[in-house]
């Protein structure tokens, strides 16, 4: 069997199985989600859902340098309907989907087979090594409690490679990836970095204000350490080829790694219950490009 085909069936069992997890984990949990519930602040996860709706108009600002670069003609707005418009396919099964029905849409707008290769393997590099970067350097700050000796080598190991890939990146695509025609300026490339540093740390503030609402976590971190472990918890679940989405696993890093009042179990329970504010913000964002698309149809 080829690894790709062994990574496809992993995809299909290991989803629905990280799902009856998590599912047993909160049945077990009921009441102490409960408790949490009652206490729990309404307005900070509204905010957490409206600033997570948000990083939808901000992400495409990535695209948008990148593709400027390139002496691209697609502007701002098309470039976030076309990422709004096809939020539905990043919960088809495989993963995949979002960035497939993007690359048809860049497709259509006159961009070759060859340049949106390049540029969605550049995008999902980048995003990798932005958050195990990021996050490994915020979650190296945090006191041992009892981890294995590994943990902190196997971090900073992490951490510093990420940090490597995010200079070496440009100069591997600029030379190996992209077509000739379509160079990439070193100064666009570290500007969409910082664009891209921004939009993780406002996706930390959108899972910091998510904690936030429930008092009675106990949480033993900052709010500044519990978004580096979000971030870098993310990345581990996005490079895992196995979990689509980083499903189960990043919830399962990030309870490992943040430490609450309550068990490791009811922890990873909730932690994964913020998938349902995320599920939020996307139609939220969803729900803008749909209106925006069709005021614009009508008065073209």
């Amino acid at each position: 069997m080829g690894m790709k085909r062994l990574i496809h069936w992993a995809k299909l069992f290991f989803t629905p199985l990280a799902l009856l997890f998590l599912g047993y984990f909160g049945w077990q949990s009921r009441e102490i989600f409960t408790a949490l519930l009652i206490d729990a602040q309404p307005d900070r996860l509204i905010l957490s859902a409206l600033l997570w709706m948000s990083l939808h108009f901000f992400a495409p600002v990535f695209t948008l340098i990148i593709f400027k670069s390139s002496a691209l003609s697609l502007n701002y707005k098309k470039i976030v309907l076309i990422h709004a418009l096809r939020l539905p396919a990043k919960y088809l099964p495989g993963g995949i989907w979002h960035s497939a029905a993007r690359a048809s849409d860049y497709h259509q707008q006159g961009l070759s087979t060859r340049y949106i290769g390049s540029y969605l393997l550049l995008e999902n590099m980048v995003a990798a090594a932005v958050t195990l970067a990021l996050g490994g350097l915020i979650v190296l700050q945090l006191p041992e409690n009892g981890q294995p000796w590994f943990v902190k080598p196997l971090i900073l190991t992490i951490s510093s490679v990420a940090s490597a890939a995010v200079i070496l990146l440009p100069w591997l695509f600029d030379r190996f990836i992209f077509p000739s025609q379509h160079a990439l300026p070193k100064p666009a490339y570290f500007s969409s970095i910082i664009c891209l540093i921004a939009y993780w740390l406002l996706a930390a503030t959108a899972f910091v204000s998510f904690l936030s609402a429930f008092k009675g976590l106990g949480l033993s971190v900052s709010y500044i350490e519990a978004g580096g472990i979000y971030i870098f918890s993310w990345g581990i679940g996005f490079i895992t080829l196995f979990a689509p989405q980083g499903i189960g696993v990043a919830e399962f890093i990030s309870g490992q790694l943040l430490n609450a009042d309550i068990s490791k179990s009811s922890f990873i329970a909730l932690l994964a219950s913020f998938r349902l504010i995320i599920f939020i913000g996307d139609f939220l964002a969803w729900f803008i490009a749909v209106i925006i698309s069709k005021f614009s149809n009508r008065h073209q």
